[in-house]
């Protein structure tokens, strides 16, 4: 078995020419990968190492789709159906060479104790899998319900201040709402990540149920840790979009934009008069340390790891430490 890959035929054959299909057929390589939950279990535990499949994921959202068909997808409706298209001849690109794949079977054997740490993740500590209950704004229809509880008394003051940061010079395209399924003003919790994603800018909403896997994650690690969703408010250190006009890749924020974004952080902390704790969740965020430390002394400050897949499948032990540290947030809150 390589470093990668369990099982070079069937499935994987399948998988890998629906990416080969979807670059062939568009010029550029997809951004998700759906499929059945059985396909994603069998893709995921009998075709590729975790190794392989955080390889995987780093590239793509993995997730759980309505048919049992595998369909890559990118932008704007583009979608390749390989069940319906099929294997288009040869290609100029090798979808396992763009995953890392190739050079991950390239590289060094592992020792017994890396196998034995890599096999440890499939059944405790690896990412979760990209399910359909983490596509809750996937839909028009969703995103339209959800924007008509944006105005709720309690979290209508979050939207007027997220409105004014949009309408300044600071944010030319526009900031993403808070969502009122969350504590709003009444959060005890404050969770803040560093900037907004493609997704974000699409839904409108920082939340927990855009249709990607960083929010999933987050949504899966406050649940594991028992931290309550009324109890907390999810909001970027950087809270406008920092990405290419075509709003499906963003840049890393630089110390620069956190400056910046630190009045917005402090008029925010002004309206959250319940506030105990803030989680600054990656490294980015957490150089928001020391102006919180000034605006609100009288203020926790945690620092986590990042919940995007690439961060948390950096280590076996990022997981775990971010649902245990989240869990003893949960369990400090006063009344």
């Amino acid at each position: 078995m390589s470093e990668t890959i369990k099982n070079e035929g069937g499935l994987t054959v399948r998988f890998i020419e629906a990416l080969n299909g979807f670059k062939t057929k568009y010029g550029y390589w997809p951004e998700r990968l759906e499929a059945d939950a059985g396909t994603i279990c069998a893709l995921a535990t009998s075709c590729l190492t975790p190794l392989g499949f955080f390889l995987l994921q780093s590239k793509l959202d993995v997730a759980e789709g309505m048919s049992d068909r595998i369909l890559a997808m990118g932008h704007e409706g583009d979608a390749f159906d390989y069940g319906e298209e099929g294997w288009q001849g040869e290609h100029r690109h090798d979808a396992r060479v763009w995953l890392g794949l190739d050079a991950a079977i390239a590289g060094p054997a592992r020792s017994s104790q890396g196998e034995r740490q890599h096999d440890q993740l499939t059944t405790g500590t690896f990412i979760p899998v990209f399910r359909a209950r983490d596509q809750v704004l996937a839909s028009e229809e969703a995103v339209k319900a959800r924007r008509d509880r944006s105005l709720e008394p309690h979290v209508a003051p979050l939207q007027a201040l997220a409105e004014r940061i949009g309408a300044s010079l600071d944010a030319p395209d526009g900031v993403p709402r808070f969502d009122p399924l969350d504590g709003g003003i009444n959060a005890r919790v404050l969770l803040l990540q560093e900037a907004p994603g493609p997704r974000a800018v699409g839904s409108g909403f920082v939340s927990f149920d855009n249709p990607d896997q960083t929010a999933a994650n987050a949504r899966h690690a406050c649940e594991s840790a028992g931290l309550l969703r009324q109890d907390a408010v999810r909001w970027n250190a950087v809270p406008w979009y920092l990405g290419n006009e075509e709003g499906t890749k963003i840049r890393p924020a630089t110390p620069e934009d956190v400056k910046r974004a630190e009045p917005w952080l402090g008029e925010l902390l002004r309206l959250l008069p319940r506030l105990q704790v803030v989680v600054l969740m990656g490294k980015n965020a957490q150089r928001l340390a020391p102006a919180i430390n000034r605006l609100a002394p009288s203020l926790r400050v945690e620092k986590t790891s990042h919940c995007s897949p690439l961060a948390l499948n950096y280590s076996p032990e990022r997981r775990p430490a971010l649902i245990e540290e989240l869990r003893k947030v949960a369990a400090s809150l006063r009344p």
